[in-house]
């Protein structure tokens, strides 16, 4: 068990669910609109991922979605200010 740290390992293996149970639900453009229930599910993970984990305020997810994976995929929330 991992308590202090995300090794390479683990933090694969968490994308890969994400890929397999979330992602695959949106395509590209705005991730702002949400076309259907699984796309709002996708939208409330990101944001809960996005406030508890990097710790950044929810009005700095990117609209588009594009942006907002790439973001999550390369670790590379960045703070607003």
């Amino acid at each position: 068990m991992q308590l202090e740290s995300v090794d390479d390992d683990l933090r694969n293996g968490l994308w890969n669910a994400l890929t397999t149970s979330y992602w695959i639900h949106v395509r590209g453009g705005a991730f702002a609109n949400v076309d259907s229930p699984e796309q709002g599910m996708v939208k409330d993970l990101v944001t809960t991922i996005w406030a508890d984990y990097y710790k950044q305020p929810t009005d700095s997810i990117p609209r588009s979605w594009s942006e907002a994976y790439n973001s999550l995929r390369n670790g590379s929330v960045s703070k607003p200010y």
